[in-house]
């Protein structure tokens, strides 16, 4: 796996040894992009596949069920749709 290049949208995106392959867009649960997820983006990486976790709580992550609910329902400066967008649009790069 190759070090995460510099992303235009908030995301965690890891690479093959080859920085090409199948991509996978992997969307995090409401706890946010923490550490479960960047890992599942890395063991994908080891298997061949560039995958990209976009974040979309803004670096945030929850350790309570409260204050899952809290960023689920906290309004965002860029709609959710078009960080996906974006990250889809990373993959598509690699």
């Amino acid at each position: 796996m190759s070090p995460n290049p510099r992303l235009s949208t908030p995301a965690y995106l890891a690479l093959p040894a080859a920085r090409s392959g199948p991509g996978v867009l992997l969307i995090h649960a409401w706890w946010g992009l923490n550490s479960f997820f960047k890992q599942t983006c890395d063991r994908l990486a080891d298997e061949g596949f560039v995958a990209i976790a976009p974040d979309l709580y803004d670096g945030e992550v929850a350790l309570t069920v409260e204050d899952a609910e809290r960023l689920r329902n906290k309004p965002r400066g860029e709609p959710t749709y078009k960080t996906l967008l974006a990250a889809i649009e990373q993959l598509r790069a690699h």
